[in-house]
């Protein structure tokens, strides 16, 4: 079995001392990632919370969006 190397790049610091092949990778699935996210709270959680009549029914349907790990 081939091992397999394993990055942990905690900081915006150390992934500037990677190389820029790792840097674009990293990046694109960054921002990625945080349309998905957008793009799933417009089209689930938003509307789901403007169908709420009441304000508490409103928090309490952003509460649960956010605890179930659906986007948000």
């Amino acid at each position: 079995m081939t091992a397999i190397a394993t990055l942990a790049v905690k900081t915006a610091a150390e992934l500037a001392q990677q190389p820029e092949e790792y840097q674009t990778a990293v990046r694109k699935i960054v921002i990625s990632h945080a349309v998905n996210e957008l793009y799933g709270a417009q089209v689930f959680d938003e509307p789901a919370i403007a169908l709420a009549p009441t304000p508490v029914l409103v928090n309490s349907f952003a509460a649960n969006g956010l605890q179930s790990g659906l986007p948000s």
